[in-house]
């Protein structure tokens, strides 16, 4: 350190006029300019730690700015959904016979988004399903719904009618859940406590399938399912050698026969892009509606007390009045992606349609109104979904896992269920109880 200097020329004056003795006692001489050059490791560390402070230090002040920034947004956004949710609680007390959707009309479309997610995050529903049951090779997989990491019962099903295709939950004539499982050739009923199937309900003299039953309905002691290749059966569980194929001429030349249900004394299935219905009270091959105007075949139906709703393989979403007939109501029109299932649920007095169409979210859409909740999936694609009043599960598209989701958290899923890394096999299908 050279005291007083006043910059790098004094320096090299200090160092010349030092050098000079010892280089005359050498017989060495100075010629020009020395060039100096000062180097000291731990000034440089000294530098690099005062630099990277300075740094973080910057860093750390935008970063309170931003966490300050979006404090004031989620407060201004809550004092702002707070006003929202006292406006549309006095227009719920002004208009008591309007229902949620007509009363946000009157709101903006981010308003209603806003006010639609905190109806449903606040929605609290009672712990309803125990099970959720997967079909997957030749086995049926039991999971706990509020434990869903390891299967809690595994059982093997192989009997006559070959591999379980779908699974269905019915209740029995004392209210009790039992198990109907669609299989290649034939029908298994599996009571929940069960370790086998106590009825096999089968196809005489079936040709050998690709495919087997993909829905099963059940009303007394009448069984009803739906097979694309086989069309149209119905069993009756006090004979069940006595099966019979329904609507034989309708469904032959068929290539889709699906989505059997039973709803209010009438059976509902597709065939191809239509949807019939007969009364349970009808002896012939009568159907008493039928529901066409859609433009693909038809892929999933549901049925509520005042329509009937359907998916179709464009991905469209259709609704007719019961026994209307006539053209459908098109609520939305599809990406080419075809509808796998579609359900109606009620959460927080706002009837929502849920639906699949292969894409990487469980789609939610309010009746009465555009907006559409989205259950994410963290990029997978999905195929299936089951719905009950606690939970969402849906199939991913190459079916060897599951998305667990609560209805009022609709961001992420709670949990994955992995199938394949249990089973080896891909998932058939699942069912709540």
């Amino acid at each position: 350190v050279i005291a007083g200097a006043g910059g790098d020329d004094d320096a090299v004056g200090a160092i010349t006029e030092a050098m000079k003795g010892p280089c005359f006692t050498a017989g060495l001489s100075i010629h020009g300019k020395p060039a100096v050059r000062f180097a000291s490791k731990g000034f440089a560390d000294a530098v690099r730690v005062r630099e990277l402070a300075a740094t973080r230090a910057v860093e750390h002040e935008a970063s309170r700015k931003i966490d300050e920034a979006l404090a004031r947004a989620r407060s201004e956004k809550l004092d702002r959904l707070a006003g929202d949710m006292d406006r549309l609680k006095k227009l719920a007390a002004d208009s008591p016979d309007a229902d949620l959707p007509q009363l946000l009309q009157t709101f903006s479309q981010q308003q209603r988004g806003e006010l639609y997610e905190s109806l449903f995050a606040c929605d609290a529903r009672e712990v309803s399903t125990k099970w959720i049951v997967v079909a997957s090779g030749d086995e049926v997989l039991f999971f706990d719904a509020s434990d869903t990491g390891q299967a809690a019962r595994r059982l093997t099903v192989a009997g006559d009618a070959g591999a379980v295709r779908s699974i269905h939950a019915r209740c029995d004539a004392s209210g009790d859940s039992v198990l109907w499982l669609g299989a290649a050739t034939g029908v298994y009923r599996l009571p929940l406590d069960a370790d086998q199937p106590d009825l096999t309900l089968l196809v005489d003299d079936a040709a050998n399938v690709r495919g087997g039953f993909n829905s099963v309905a059940v009303s007394g002691d009448r069984v009803f399912a739906a097979h694309s290749e086989l069309g149209l059966y119905e069993w009756t569980v006090s004979d069940p050698t006595a099966g019979m194929r329904r609507f034989v001429e309708l469904t032959q030349d068929a290539k889709a026969v699906r989505c059997a249900i039973v709803h209010d004394g009438d059976v509902y299935f597709s065939i191809d892009d239509r949807v019939l219905c007969f009364s349970l009270e009808g002896g012939a091959d009568e159907f008493s509606s039928e529901y066409r105007g859609s433009e693909s075949t038809v892929t999933a139906i549901h049925v509520n007390g005042a329509a009937l709703f359907a998916g179709n393989a464009s991905g469209d979403l259709l609704t007719w009045p019961l026994g209307a007939g006539g053209s459908p109501e098109r609520l939305h029109r599809g990406l080419t992606r075809a509808v796998e299932s579609i359900w109606l649920s009620d959460t927080g007095g706002v009837r929502r349609l849920v639906y699949t169409d292969t894409s990487s979210r469980v789609h939610a859409r309010v009746l009465g109104d555009s907006f559409t909740c989205h259950y994410e999936a963290g990029g997978q694609t999905l195929r299936r979904v089951e719905v009950a009043d606690d939970l969402i599960v849906a199939t991913n598209e190459i079916r060897d896992r599951l998305m667990v989701w609560t209805p009022g958290d609709p961001k992420t899923p709670q949990s994955v269920i992995s199938i394949s890394s249990l089973t080896g096999r891909s998932v058939q299908d699942v069912c709540l109880v």
